[in-house]
């Protein structure tokens, strides 16, 4: 099976280092949600719409099988219901029954070839079976819809072509995803590295600095600048820029020094520096 490319590391280094993960894991509130609509059922059991409403409960909670329980008795109550089809491609999708949710998307996209949702599943089971290019072909159709604002969306469909080589394709159609979305720092980091990994320098030096100058903190920023830079073997202007930041974090308040961002920061800026400087002293003995 085709293993799904990671995020680029830089987009997740940059991002910690910006902000607090947030906690995700728990589900507060589900258990009840779904007492209360398991009482309703209790008196309307053959009600559909409550029992579409419990399964989507149980496949945000993880309870696979519970959810699709609850859709195949919606099936049986209504047969010709293709909701009940898209709700079942959503579960077969989240617990990973890859062939399953590819059937039940392609039979509800039957019907309603278009719909961006069931396009996405789709692509998403195609991509983990190693059909890229069809992968794309059904991301860039649900991106096409205007109903589509997913940044994560834009990001899958950049790594699919990523996975093919098509480098030039993944940066330029994150810019498309920021033209209707804005300027969303995961889609420009992302970018960022495509664009270094096809030596386009400029461009993302140009992507730099234009978050940079959005943000108020302007270490992490400077020293991305200052990698790019040493890539495209422009030292001495790497090695200035880490000075910068160095200079720039020694001048934090006290308090400041104290947080692990920071504590990153400097080693970040101090790796960089070294690793320039010995560049640049095996330069001048050559």
């Amino acid at each position: 099976m085709f293993a799904q490319p990671k995020p680029p590391l830089l987009a997740t280094a940059i991002l910690v280092l910006l902000a607090q993960l947030a906690s995700a894991h728990a589900h507060p509130g589900l258990d009840d949600h779904i007492a209360q609509v398991t009482a309703q059922l209790a008196a309307q059991p053959k009600d559909t719409g409550l029992l579409l409403q419990r399964a989507d409960l149980h496949r945000q909670h993880g309870q696979y099988d519970a959810a699709l329980a609850d859709l195949n008795t919606a099936a049986h109550l209504k047969p010709d219901a293709t909701i009940v089809t898209l709700a079942q491609a959503r579960v077969f999708n989240d617990a990973g029954q890859i062939t399953n949710a590819l059937m039940a998307a392609q039979q509800f996209l039957a019907v309603e070839p278009r719909h961006p949702e069931a396009l996405v599943i789709r692509a998403r089971c195609e991509f983990k079976l190693n059909q890229v290019t069809l992968a794309i072909a059904d991301y860039s159709l649900a991106l096409a819809s205007p109903k589509t604002s997913e940044p994560d969306l834009w990001l899958e469909r950049a790594r699919a072509q990523a996975a093919l080589g098509q480098l030039a394709k993944a940066a330029g159609g994150l810019d498309e995803g920021m033209a209707r979305l804005g300027d969303i720092p995961t889609l420009q980091l992302a970018a960022i590295e495509y664009d270094r990994q096809r030596a386009d320098f400029a461009a993302a030096l140009g992507r730099v600095d234009k978050l940079a100058a959005k943000s108020p903190v302007k270490e992490p920023w400077l020293i991305l600048r200052g990698e790019i830079l040493a890539q495209a073997g422009r030292l001495a202007e790497a090695k200035e820029i880490f000075q910068q930041t160095l200079a720039g974090i020694e001048k934090y308040p006290p308090a400041k020094h104290e947080l692990e961002q920071t504590i990153q920061l400097q080693a970040r800026a101090r790796e960089g520096m070294a690793r320039v400087e010995a560049r640049l002293a095996k330069k001048s003995n050559s």
